[in-house]
């Protein structure tokens, strides 16, 4: 990836939404326990009642200076049954910069720094009290493979 260029974005509007699923919370030395958290996830997803989109997971991410929150999740249409164990955020309605990360999961990060470089050089900023998302399709996502794609949204300021 050329660090000097920027990289494409779409601007999305999105009304709230109900998701379930596994949450973690600690210091950033616990991030090493998000793949497990997405394993327990995967074998337990069918457990979930009113899916909005079944082909469509999230990882939702709050990260502070000292430690995160991450959730495991899908969207439902309703809070009705929860599953033992599993826990329900609410996303406010929100307008988001959407990127697409596009190869190895190894390289994640590297897609995440420079999407919010071409963020900030494009005049918008991360509204950083609210959660970004990545979000997994399972016919563009496959973690194994190295074409695999993802998209990365990341919550803006109002202006």
């Amino acid at each position: 990836m050329n660090t000097n260029e920027l990289l494409p974005f779409t601007i999305v509007e999105q009304n709230e939404r109900k998701m379930i699923g596994f949450k973690l919370e600690g210091p950033y030395a616990r991030m090493n326990e998000i793949g497990m958290l997405w394993e327990t996830f995967n074998q337990r997803v069918s457990e979930i009642d009113h899916l909005v989109q079944d082909d469509l997971s999230f990882g939702i991410v709050q990260d502070r200076e000292r430690d995160f929150t991450y959730y495991a999740a899908v969207e439902v249409s309703s809070f009705t049954k929860v599953p033992e164990g599993m826990a329900t955020i609410i996303l406010p309605t929100c307008r988001y910069a959407v990127f697409t990360h596009k190869g190895p999961q190894n390289k994640f990060s590297e897609t995440v720094v420079a999407a919010l470089k071409s963020l900030k050089e494009s005049g918008y900023e991360k509204d950083s009290d609210n959660y970004w998302l990545e979000g997994y399709d399972d016919h563009r996502f496959s973690p194994e493979l190295d074409n695999s794609e993802c998209d990365i949204y990341f919550p803006l300021k109002a202006n």
